[in-house]
């Protein structure tokens, strides 16, 4: 469903924070420990008059794991952002790379 936009719709969502959601429906909600922008991978649906977008994830790591099993895909660094947006030969490899980035309890 998703392989032809990812070939052709990657985006970067920009976000302070996301939710994650606990089997008790309690919200949970991470960001990087000093603040800061993150940047989720997702896709765009080309055409759809709200700019539709979907927010691909992974497995948990870190703090969200204890919260939930899946998290954002998320790219830290300017390399990985760039090459999210540019190298569409990279994309599915760049789905697979373990998330490095520390991201703490803000709320929940």
């Amino acid at each position: 469903m998703f392989g032809p936009l990812l070939r052709r719709s990657r985006v970067l969502v920009p976000a302070r924070a996301f939710y994650e959601w606990s089997p008790a429906k309690q919200a949970f909600l991470f960001g990087r420990p000093g603040g800061g922008l993150i940047y989720m991978a997702g896709l765009a649906f080309p055409g759809s008059p709200l700019g539709s977008f979907v927010i691909l994830t992974r497995d948990a790591a870190g703090a969200p794991a204890r919260v939930h099993p899946r998290m954002p895909v998320m790219f830290d660094s300017p390399e990985l952002q760039s090459a999210w947006l540019r190298q569409d030969s990279l994309a599915p490899y760049l789905l697979r790379l373990p998330d490095q980035t520390e991201y703490s309890l803000i709320a929940g």
